[in-house]
Order: structure tokens, then C-alpha cells, then sequence
């Protein structure tokens, strides 16, 4: 690199301002995840890095520096975290997490009323009231965008809005889509099979679609206690899930991580309290507040 390329690097970097800690906590979580990986010799067979980091030829100067930010901005200690350790530690987590979910205070929700959700990534917070039966009009409002509508689904059609107000006369066909199923297993096995039946995963016989289909459940449905425990024990019997600690959730929050086999070697975590095993969020999205209310626009 000459002189003169030298001091582009140096005017570019001067001008642009570094990404902020939440928008670095994705990267930050996947470099935690790979450099686990690496120390117990399970990481993937892609790329294999020197002692030394260098930046390829032509990386943009930005992305030179947002991960450059990724290594400067992170406590001491957090960047790297401990190697993944045996399933059997991973699940004692889960069993953990399944325990906290029990000790949660719960009352079975009516029909009429409405899952609230806050929620933060790296775009911004994100809110929304979902029917508890799917046959009432929800709304959603993320990243200060003008709120939506989910259309609640009644005698097999749901309205079609443009903007925030329905057009007279149209509907669509629809299933109603309810945020609290009550009658989920409420026990591992129980569980894990109904996640494994067609519609809940792509692939049974998949580590990587069985974390999906226990990602989605827990992302989506209002459960009773018993229900989130067993989802949890149901969880701690996949193949090759691992423990990362040292993980954040994107809101910032410090967690310790369950990680879901993945083929690419992208994260794909539950991230739960490192001291109550609370569930917190996964590596894209962090769960702030939810509850259930009596209307669209309520607060807990």
C-alpha cells in the first residue's frame, strides 16, 4: 500500500462514522460464535485464518471499519468467548430456562384480548398487538414507520386494507392465526413432536430446521408455563446445539447463548439472562416487554 492509499484510507475513515453498539452486536455475536467454534475445532472448513488479520483486496473502507469497530468497541473479554461445550451443558441450560419458565406468573389470556410485543434490533424498536384468537384487527408499528394492520380473520375472510383503513368491499381468504394456542404439549417429547409434524418444520431429520421451528414457536406464541418449559426440554434434545457465552442480545443486554447447528456458520441462538436463564431474544431480535392487554394501542 503506498502513501497515497494510505492517506485515502485515512480521509474515508476520518468521515465515517463508526456503527453504533447495536448495529455491531450481530457481527460482534457472530465472531463470538466462530471463534468458539474454532477453539474446539468444529469450525466450518471455509476459510482458514492466519495469526495475522489482514483486509482483502478491495473491501470497502466502511466495512474495514465497522468490523475494525466490532474489535475496538467491545469490552475486554467479550470479543471471542469460551469454545462451545459438550450438548450435555447446552442442555442443563435449556433445563435451566425451562425451570425459570415455570416460576413465571401466568393468567390464561381471553379471546378478545390482544398479545402486546415490544422489541428492538438493529433497525429499531418494533411493537405489536396480535389477537389472541386471530379474528380481531391487530396493529404493528416498527422503526417510526406509520402503524399497520393485521387483519383479523372472521368466517374465513380477512379485510384488505390500503394504508391504515380497510377498502370497502375487499376481502381476502384466511385461516385465523392466533397468538395463544392452549392446548400446546406441555411436555419434551410431546413437544418435540409436534414440532416435527409437516407445517411446523421443513425437515424433521434437520438440527438446523428443528432450531428454526423452536425459534419460530417461541418468537410467535403466547404459551403457558408449562408449554414454554417443555418447548425448552424439547429443545435440549436436538443434535449439536452448543453453549456460547459471553453473547449480547441486540438491545445490549449480556445473555449466554444456545446455538442451533448451522450450515453456513451464522448464528442462530436463543439467548437467555445469564443468572434468572430468563429468555431474552435471539441473536436478531430482543424480546423488551410482553404481556397480554385488552385493546390495540394499550400498554402494559
Amino acid at each position: 500500500m503506498d502513501v497515497d492509499e494510505m492517506k485515502l484510507i485515512k480521509e474515508f475513515g476520518d468521515s465515517t462514522p463508526l456503527p453504533d453498539r447495536r448495529q455491531l452486536l450481530p457481527a460482534r455475536n457472530r465472531l463470538v460464535v466462530a471463534a468458539a467454534a474454532e477453539r474446539a475445532g468444529s469450525a466450518p472448513a471455509k476459510r482458514s485464518w492466519g495469526r495475522r488479520w489482514a483486509w482483502p483486496t478491495g473491501m470497502t473502507v466502511g466495512l474495514a471499519a465497522a468490523i475494525s469497530g466490532v474489535l475496538a468497541l467491545a469490552p475486554a473479554g467479550e470479543v471471542g468467548g469460551g469454545a462451545p461445550v459438550a450438548s450435555a451443558e447446552a442442555a442443563q441450560v435449556l433445563h435451566s430456562a425451562a425451570d425459570a419458565a415455570l416460576k413465571a406468573p401466568f393468567t390464561p389470556p381471553r379471546p378478545d384480548q390482544f398479545v402486546y410485543m415490544r422489541a428492538e434490533n438493529v433497525y429499531g424498536t418494533h411493537e405489536s398487538w396480535s389477537s389472541v384468537d386471530g379474528t380481531h384487527d391487530g396493529r404493528y408499528a416498527q422503526y417510526g414507520e406509520e402503524p399497520g394492520t393485521h387483519p383479523g380473520c372472521r368466517d374465513g375472510k380477512a379485510a384488505v386494507y390500503k394504508g391504515p383503513e380497510p377498502i370497502p368491499g375487499e376481502f381476502e381468504s384466511c385461516t385465523p392465526d392466533p397468538r395463544y394456542i392452549p392446548d400446546l404439549p406441555t411436555d419434551a417429547d410431546a413437544m418435540l413432536a409436534y414440532l416435527k409434524e409437516p407445517g411446523h418444520t421443513r425437515d424433521p431429520n434437520s438440527a438446523y430446521h428443528m432450531g428454526e421451528a423452536v425459534r419460530h414457536l417461541i418468537s410467535r406464541q403466547y404459551m403457558r408455563p408449562e408449554s414454554r418449559a417443555a418447548l425448552f426440554e424439547a429443545a435440549a434434545k436436538i443434535p449439536g446445539i452448543t453453549v456460547v457465552r459471553d453473547v449480547a442480545d441486540p438491545s445490549g443486554r449480556p445473555g449466554i447463548g444456545i446455538s442451533f447447528p448451522s450450515s453456513d456458520g451464522t448464528p442462530h441462538m436463543l439467548i437467555f439472562d445469564r443468572d434468572s436463564y430468563a429468555f431474552l431474544g435471539t441473536e436478531f431480535e430482543a424480546r423488551m416487554e410482553y404481556a397480554i392487554v385488552d385493546e390495540v394501542g394499550q400498554l402494559p
